[in-house]
């Protein structure tokens, strides 16, 4: 995993475990990780596993989506992504004057 995507999603633990009002300790408990662990995905230095990133998430009462970062490289992954924006929002396409 690239540098900038670790210290990302650290960045994005960091700021929810903050908004739920916890301490890395205590996060790490309700994740049954170590205190290290949560500090070091915090920190960009250690990534989760997709397993231990969805724990987190649902730690943290947040979309596993929220935390993880979607590959836009390519127009399958960019389409992906729009559709979990679709999903998220309930958005849907509809018809106006003949057109979507």
């Amino acid at each position: 995993m690239g540098e900038k995507f670790a210290s990302r999603i650290g960045y994005l633990i960091r700021n929810f475990r903050i908004a739920a009002d916890m301490m890395q300790k205590e996060s790490a408990d309700k994740c049954r990780l170590n205190e290290s662990t949560i500090r070091n995905y915090e920190l960009g230095t250690r990534y989760p596993d997709e397993a231990t990133l969805l724990n987190i998430a649902n730690n943290l009462n947040v979309s596993f989506f929220a935390l993880s970062d979607s590959d836009v490289a390519n127009m399958f992954s960019t389409l992906h992504v729009l559709f979990d924006i679709e999903w998220a929002y309930g958005l849907r396409l509809t018809m106006k004057d003949g057109e979507v």
